[in-house]
């Protein structure tokens, strides 16, 4: 079947164009989306042997995805083209360039150009549209290859780096985060906020999302001190005491176990300090009268023992 009124008239001759003239935006994708289909198959080929079997070479592959890409833009719309022409010069520069991942760059540019000079036409024959069964059996191929492609990278290449330069795979990487209490805290975390949703409704989330996310640092200091949730004042202030002698330092002559000391020594005294903050602001907001009407965020929490002596011990050495 002819296309329609397809005639590619020169308007200065008149003449029939045998040739599609340049097209920047139809080059730019093909170059682009050959750069992507190339890298995202050499990213996915596993490069360590799988039950003993090294299926690495199956990299070389990487032309004929950059020359599918070149083909499958190049035919969109009244255009068409060969597959020899760029596959051709996606595999020379490939060639030439050794094989490795930045090869991929020069091959895409080369399958690009390739398929612009002189191996694209104007489409004679419009193409039949296929049956919709048809077309839905080739979407969920190229979606269900393409997810592939992805799970083989994260699965088999994918790694990540610590400040140390170790490398870790990401499925390691992610089976340790799950074994980590950084985890372990947040998924108890979601579950309390469930159980708070199915008791009083979504009325008290945003209370207890506060609560969880500890916006005074409150836990994270007790957790500096050893401690647990609802220490009296006298608790913290023994506590604050011992650990300030144990990691004092002045007891330590090794230079490097002395700076250590000497973070440690720091990371208690802003603990105890802010405890004592904390405890300070909610026995003042307790005391206010009752009929104000208003609910303090630091009135939330135990029932608070006095120590009148705390603010100068924050600053006593004398140990």
């Amino acid at each position: 079947m002819e296309l329609p009124g397809l005639k590619h008239l020169d308007p200065e001759v008149e003449q029939p164009v045998e040739e599609p003239p340049f097209s920047l935006s139809r080059f730019g994708g093909e170059l682009f989306l050959a750069l992507v289909w190339g890298h995202w198959w050499n990213a996915a080929v596993p490069r360590d042997p799988i039950f003993g079997i090294d299926i690495s070479f199956l990299r070389l592959l990487a032309p004929v995805f950059v020359a599918a890409a070149v083909h499958t833009v190049g035919n969109i719309g009244n255009q068409q083209g060969s597959f020899m022409k760029p596959l051709i010069s996606s595999y020379l520069l490939y060639t030439l360039n050794g094989f490795h991942d930045r090869a991929i760059t020069s091959a895409a540019l080369s399958a690009t150009i390739g398929f612009n000079w002189r191996a694209k036409e104007w489409r004679r024959v419009k193409e039949p549209k296929g049956s919709l069964r048809k077309r839905l059996l080739k979407t969920a191929v190229v979606v269900v290859f393409s997810y592939g492609l992805v799970v083989s990278f994260l699965y088999f290449n994918c790694e990540v780096r610590d400040n140390s330069g170790v490398s870790t795979k990401c499925r390691d990487a992610l089976q340790n985060f799950l074994n980590s209490p950084a985890w372990v805290d947040m998924k108890t975390q979601l579950l309390r906020i469930y159980e708070v949703i199915k008791l009083h409704g979504w009325s008290r989330v945003y209370e207890e999302i506060i609560n969880s996310i500890d916006p005074l640092g409150e836990k994270k200091a007790l957790e500096i001190l050893e401690l647990s949730q609802g220490a009296s004042q006298e608790n913290i202030t023994a506590q604050y005491r011992s650990l300030s002698r144990k990691y004092h330092p002045d007891r330590y002559k090794d230079p490097e176990e002395k700076i250590k000391a000497q973070e440690k020594f720091i990371e208690i005294q802003q603990a105890y300090e802010r405890l004592s903050d904390i405890k300070t602001k909610r026995k003042r907001a307790n005391k206010k009268p009752s009929d104000q009407g208003t609910t303090n965020e630091f009135s939330q929490g135990p029932d608070d023992v006095n120590n009148d002596d705390d603010e100068d011990f924050i600053h006593d050495r004398d140990l």
